[in-house]
């Protein structure tokens, strides 16, 4: 038992140095590069190296920071997770053109968001108690006017991530 409990100590302070260092050194970039400690900046940056189409693919919508927050609800890092919330909503936004990888898209934006939204939703108190006030509804500048739930959410959030025609 406590062999497990010094590897989950491990683990945790793993991921604290890791998304610490993405906070100070590459937000609101998608991925930390942890060689250069920078950020990785969308393809055609002016002095970013090219990698083929992944930068595209990843979109430019602090993908890190998603992917991460609901981490950070799971491992009971409430004042973390509210900082997350506070930066999503200040960050993250779908308001360019962007080729983007659908898996990817998926599994860490909608995904992360959705997850994410689950916990803020649940332990808004906990929030509250940091200074953060999250309305259920999707986050943008019309929040207040749709109001909304999980269902909206994942609707509006859907939307704008992916254009179907």
């Amino acid at each position: 038992a406590a062999e497990r409990l010094a590897l989950r100590d491990r683990v945790v302070d793993m991921f604290e140095h890791t998304y610490d260092n993405y906070l100070h050194n590459a937000l609101p970039h998608d991925e930390l590069k942890p060689l250069s400690c920078s950020g990785r900046r969308p393809r055609g940056t002016p002095g970013e190296e090219q990698r083929g189409h992944l930068d595209d693919a990843l979109g430019g919508y602090a993908l890190t920071l998603v992917d991460a927050a609901s981490t950070l609800a799971v491992l009971g890092d409430w004042r973390r997770f509210a900082h997350a919330v506070e930066l999503v909503q200040r960050h993250v936004a779908f308001n360019h053109s962007a080729t983007v990888s659908v898996f990817e898209t998926n599994i860490r934006m909608l995904g992360g968001l959705l997850s994410a939204h689950a916990y803020a939703a649940r332990y808004r108190g906990r929030l509250a108690e940091r200074g953060v006030q999250y309305d259920c509804g999707y986050v943008d500048e019309h929040a207040s006017d749709r109001g909304g739930g999980d269902v909206e959410f994942g609707q509006a959030a859907a939307a704008r991530i992916v254009r179907c025609r």
